[in-house]
């Protein structure tokens, strides 16, 4: 979950498309719903997104998060978080639709590695979005990257076929080591461009030498 200093520095640099993402829990750790708004009320910049692997669990927590949240990313995996939702994608993106409009929230779908396998789940899950997350970690261990750039253009074609109007997002990741943003940036975001709509840089879980990552992979991408 984002924590103060990020939250200071998303607020130096955020422009007012850019979003900082909560991860599941941000409102147990913070204390409640209160306290969590306290701490969202600190972002000053930009959008706020909250991440949910369940729809269920985002309808239980939406009424008292609207007006503090902008958008819901929907985390689906086949894991007990997921209350068995991925038994049918497109059911339980079409909930998460409706969970998100019925309380003001845009809505970024993203599947696991292993339902993003089956083609009908990632046209299933673009088709009610308004932007499909494609992602899958296992390239930054490998450091495979002429596969992860493959990996996303066939995902966001296979996006694209669901919902041509959903918005390509891409996962890079700076919490592990033995790559340089520098790579991620030339290696994989810049041959990525010509599909992808938005960039989301993720640093869970990797402690300061993520946060400096990211920092330097901003200050690539937005030199001004």
């Amino acid at each position: 979950s984002a924590d103060g200093n990020l939250i200071d520095y998303f607020n130096s640099i955020a422009r007012d498309d850019d979003s900082l993402g909560f991860t599941l829990g941000a409102v147990a750790k913070a204390g409640g719903i209160e306290a969590f708004k306290t701490v969202a009320g600190r972002v000053t910049k930009g959008k706020i997104t909250y991440n949910y692997p369940s729809w269920q669990t985002a309808e239980s927590e939406a009424g008292e998060l609207r007006g503090v949240i902008d958008g819901v990313t929907y985390d689906l995996e086949k894991w007990d978080k997921s209350r068995g939702e991925s038994a049918d994608v497109a059911e339980a993106s079409r909930q998460m639709e409706r969970v998100a409009g019925e309380n003001g929230f845009y809505y970024v779908a993203g599947l696991s590695r292993q339902l993003s396998k089956k083609a009908e789940n990632v046209t299933a899950a673009a088709k009610y979005a308004d932007i499909y997350n494609i992602h899958d970690h296992s390239y930054f261990k490998t450091r495979n990257w002429a596969g992860y750039v493959k990996f996303i253009h066939d995902q966001a074609a296979l996006a694209k076929a669901g919902n041509p109007n959903v918005a390509i997002e891409i996962l890079v990741s700076t919490n592990q080591s033995g790559y340089t943003a520098s790579e991620i940036l030339n290696q994989v975001i810049i041959p990525s461009l010509d599909v992808a709509d938005r960039v989301t840089i993720y640093t869970f879980g990797g402690g300061r030498g993520a946060m400096e990552m990211m920092k330097e992979l901003v200050a690539m991408m937005r030199p001004e």
